[in-house]
């Protein structure tokens, strides 16, 4: 076939492509430039690398902590760490909670009786009750931020209550540490929280602190991390030679712990047993209200004959 060629298609040699074919052979030089210039750019503009998650992040999102791996040293403190500064970040989100709670306490040398009790605590404001079931079964208390001129409301519990009228009770007065090491207005899993956050903090600056966490530890029929923070000998204020935080597997929350003195010239081998708690069948959020830290309660038995 033959094609007509016109004067200015001579003079334009581009003429003789066809207007389709330019337009893909433009869209094609188009698209090599931008290549050439990003592939440029990414050897003279510095990159930004990703930030790589922490090992425990990966820890706690990918599961990689298999059935009853033991951690310890700085691993065992920063997993320990961890799951306390996320505990102490929910919690700050809870309004109260319900639990069954033992303590088992050292008071002027002699260990008590292990306490069992119902336990309600609201955060805000602070109001807390408690009622026995061992060893004094019965006996309830009550305290309310603001309220009664901020004293225990305590009465005993079978047929004590019968004889022993309504007590008033400062919370810090030495006749309520008779019965606690620690205040009835420190009670509740925010504070203790805080607390187990604070001995991981001030032990770890010794640094012959020996720490191991171990799992599946059943506490209340719970399973639960161990973490056992050890000081072979006293360093600086610690006032515990052995300390057990125990964290709930599934919940992420210490719900007990023990802590034992430093073993004396009497008993070189045995750690002491100062103080104990556990906190069982945890509720947390289910809206507790003034009713339930008021004598009033009909469900209490501050008022019955």
């Amino acid at each position: 076939m033959l094609f007509r060629i016109g004067r200015a298609a001579l003079d334009d040699p581009e003429r003789l492509v066809p207007r389709r074919w330019r337009r893909t052979q433009a869209f094609c030089s188009y698209t090599a430039v931008g290549l050439v210039a990003m592939m440029a750019s990414s050897f003279l503009t510095p990159q930004r690398a990703p930030r790589a998650a922490s090992a425990l992040e990966s820890v706690l999102e990918f599961n990689v902590i298999k059935d009853h791996e033991v951690l310890q040293g700085d691993a065992a403190v920063e997993f320990c760490r961890l799951l306390l500064k996320s505990s102490g970040q929910r919690l700050a989100k809870v309004d109260d909670v319900t639990a069954v709670f033992q303590k088992l306490e050292r008071i002027d040398g002699e260990l008590q009786e292990l306490n069992v009790m119902d336990l309600k605590v609201r955060r805000e404001p602070l109001g807390i009750y408690l009622r026995w079931h061992e060893p004094y079964a019965g006996r309830e208390i009550v305290w309310q931020q603001g309220r009664d001129d901020e004293q225990v409301l305590v009465h005993a519990g079978g047929w004590r209550r019968k004889i022993v009228p309504l007590l008033r009770v400062d919370p810090n007065s030495e006749q309520a540490r008779e019965y606690s090491r620690r205040p009835v207005t420190q009670i509740g899993l925010w504070n203790f929280n805080r607390r187990m956050l604070s001995y991981v903090e001030e032990g770890c600056k010794n640094p012959d602190v020996e720490v191991t966490m171990t799992q599946n530890v059943k506490l209340t029929d719970r399973a639960c991390y161990q973490f056992t923070f050890v000081h072979p000998r006293p360093f600086d204020s610690l006032e515990f030679h052995r300390v057990n935080i125990y964290i709930d597997k599934s919940l992420g929350m210490p719900v007990g712990c023990e802590l034992f003195a430093f073993p004396t010239a009497d008993a070189p081998e045995e750690p002491i047993l100062e103080e104990s708690y556990a906190f069982g069948h945890l509720q947390l959020g289910i809206g507790l209200s003034d009713i339930d830290f008021s004598i009033t309660n009909p469900e209490y038995e501050f008022g019955a004959d």
